[in-house]
């Protein structure tokens, strides 16, 4: 709600006050640049500065602040942590990727552990890098076998390659990851992962279930405000190339998301791959050729 906004915007800029004071007493100090570059980064990703100038500011002095806490002590956990989020939601996947994997060197038992192994599997997916995505989907599900993100992450590998006989395990993956989702999400998460099963089934070659699935998984923007339920209909029907449905589902995706637009312009993902020459694809996302 509006106060939690507003007390989390007090919150935050009482925080960078104290990274500010404790810059000054104590200049590239890793931990004070660890804080500053955190809390800069957050205010930015929860979009509490309205300025486009200032927020695009903050971001700058977030990466800055967090490479420089890194570089005086490569042993910070939380900033190599910060540092991945940081560059993965911008679709910088290999250096994200990276930054991951050092935060998990640092500390394999850090609070955030399953976060960071979630984002090194992110990392690799967006890459289509099929061995180490499953390399750290499995080592997820070893670590943290009641965490709906490892149930996930299996659903997202058949994104790559999926067989007749990968079905039935996708599904017992999708019911899995719905039990496990907490209670005010189980509802998004149902079509959400039956909507990925639709992905695995049009990576199999099986376009009839793969089509009937995929309308049967379709969720409002009151179900799914962020609509990465589309987002997931645009990959699985990217797959059975039905072009039209795909930048269909895309745009309402854009349209929910548009600060996604500028870094899907710079980096489409492999999953994409059947629209990069439509030119309607290019308009989408802001590429200008």
């Amino acid at each position: 709600g509006t106060w939690d906004r507003e007390a989390m915007q007090q919150w935050l800029n009482q925080s960078i006050g104290h990274a500010d004071r404790a810059l000054k007493e104590r200049p590239g100090d890793a931990e004070a640049l660890e804080l500053s570059g955190t809390v800069r980064y957050f205010v930015w990703l929860l979009n509490l500065e309205p300025d486009p100038a200032a927020s695009a500011a903050l971001l700058k002095r977030a990466d800055a602040d967090l490479r420089a806490a890194v570089a005086a002590d490569p042993d910070r956990a939380v900033a190599w942590a910060s540092l991945s989020h940081m560059l993965l939601s911008q679709s910088e996947s290999a250096e994200g990727k990276l930054a991951a994997l050092k935060a998990y060197e640092a500390d394999p038992y850090l609070t955030q552990a399953n976060l960071i192994i979630w984002r090194i599997f992110n990392g690799s997916f967006d890459l289509g890098d099929k061995v180490e995505s499953r390399h750290w989907c499995t080592e997820g599900l070893r670590r943290f076998p009641d965490d709906a993100k490892f149930q996930e992450c299996q659903l997202m590998v058949y994104g790559f390659e999926a067989t007749p006989a990968d079905i039935p395990r996708a599904w017992a993956a999708q019911r899995r990851m719905r039990e496990l989702a907490p209670a005010t999400q189980q509802n998004v998460v149902e079509h959400k992962s039956r909507m990925m099963v639709a992905m695995a089934l049009a990576r199999a070659g099986l376009d009839d279930s793969a089509r009937s699935v995929a309308v049967s998984a379709r969720a409002g923007a009151d179900v799914d405000p962020t609509r990465d339920v589309a987002l997931w209909e645009a990959i699985a029907r990217t797959f059975l190339n039905d072009k039209d449905e795909a930048l269909h589902q895309l745009g309402q995706y854009l349209a929910a998301n548009p600060q996604r637009r500028e870094f899907m312009a710079k980096d489409e993902g492999w999953y994409f791959a059947g629209l990069k020459g439509d030119p309607r694809f290019n308009t989408m996302i802001g590429k200008s050729h």
